[in-house]
């Protein structure tokens, strides 16, 4: 059963895309009020996970800093049917884990 996807479960682990570094972006000041802009030298989006739920959820770990720590950020993407027509953003913040490191897994949180 190794390499399959369990219903429901988050993907395996991937390189961080094109769409989920422009995801990270987009929240990236949120991302930085709540851990603190002074904490965020650098932000780069590493790898990704992603969960099919009602609409997606992005695990995502983001570098932020030269000495490999990093944030872990849960995003959401909620489906076309159920977007804020007045709304710019393609993703939600929906939470944020600190003091991660390069070597930390990326699990469902």
């Amino acid at each position: 059963m190794a390499g399959r996807k369990m219903t429901g479960g988050p993907t395996e682990k991937f390189d961080a895309t094109d769409e989920v570094k422009a995801f990270c972006e987009e929240v990236r000041q949120e991302v930085e009020k709540k851990v603190g802009q002074d904490k965020v030298k650098v932000y780069k989006a590493l790898h990704y996970r992603s969960q099919l739920v009602a609409g997606t959820n992005y695990f995502v770990k983001v570098q932020i800093d030269d000495d490999g720590k990093c944030l872990h950020l849960r995003l959401f993407e909620p489906l076309p049917c159920n977007k804020d027509a007045n709304s710019t953003r393609n993703v939600e913040l929906a939470n944020v884990l600190d003091d991660k490191k390069v070597e930390d897994e990326l699990e469902y949180f």
